[in-house]
C-alpha cells in the first residue's frame, strides 16, 4: 500500500495517520504494537485501509453463507477470529484513532479562531485609535474655532448699546423678542 505524502503541518497528526497509532489508543503499547500484523504501528491511514480490506473480505464470506434457519451454524460461521479482529479494530483502533484526530482538529480550529479573534481585536483597536486621532486632529480644532467665533460674535453684539437695540426694529426683533 502506498502511503500519501505528509502535509507536514502538524507532526502529531502525521504520527497518528502515518506512523504509530498505538500511543493514541487506550490499549497497552505491547498489545497494540503486536496486534494483527502490527496494524497499530502503521498509522491510522493504513489501519483504515487494512480494516476496509478485511471488512470487504468478511462481507464476501457472509454472502457465501447458506441462508438456513440453523442459528448455531450461522453463529459458528459468523463469530470467528476474523470477526473478533474486526471488532477490536473498530472498537479500539478506529474509534480511538478518529477520536484523537477529532481532538487535534478541534484544537487546531480553536487556535485558528483565537488568532482570528486576536486579529479582529487588533483591527478594532486600530480603528478606534484612528477615530480618536481624527477627532483630535480635525474635528476638535474645528469645534474650538467655531466656539471661539461664536463667543467673539456674541461679545461684539454685547457692545451694541441697549438704546440702539430698542430703536432699530430689525435689531429689536432679532435680539429682544427672539428667545435663545
Amino acid at each position: 500500500m502506498k502511503t500519501p505524502a505528509s502535509i507536514n503541518k502538524n507532526k502529531e497528526r502525521d504520527a497518528l495517520f502515518f506512523h504509530d497509532l498505538c500511543p493514541f489508543t487506550t490499549m497497552e503499547y505491547e498489545y497494540c504494537s503486536t496486534f494483527g500484523q502490527k496494524v497499530g504501528t502503521q498509522g491510522l491511514y493504513l489501519a483504515c485501509q487494512e480494516y476496509l480490506a478485511r471488512i470487504d473480505g468478511y462481507r464476501l464470506h457472509l454472502d457465501s453463507l447458506p441462508t438456513d434457519r440453523n442459528v448455531s451454524a450461522v453463529n459458528a460461521t459468523l463469530y470467528t477470529e476474523e470477526f473478533d479482529f474486526l471488532r477490536i479494530m473498530e472498537d479500539r483502533f478506529m474509534h480511538d484513532g478518529f477520536e484523537a484526530a477529532y481532538e487535534m482538529d478541534f484544537e487546531e480550529e480553536i487556535g485558528i479562531l483565537d488568532s482570528k479573534q486576536s486579529f479582529n481585536m487588533a483591527m478594532m483597536l486600530v480603528f478606534v485609535a484612528i477615530l480618536i486621532l481624527i477627532y483630535f486632529i480635525f474635528y476638535h480644532p474645528l469645534i474650538d474655532n467655531m466656539d471661539r467665533q461664536m463667543k467673539r460674535t456674541r461679545g461684539m453684539l454685547l457692545l451694541i448699546p441697549v438704546e440702539v437695540l430698542e430703536e432699530v426694529p430689525s435689531l429689536r426683533k432679532a435680539f429682544i423678542e427672539t428667545k435663545f
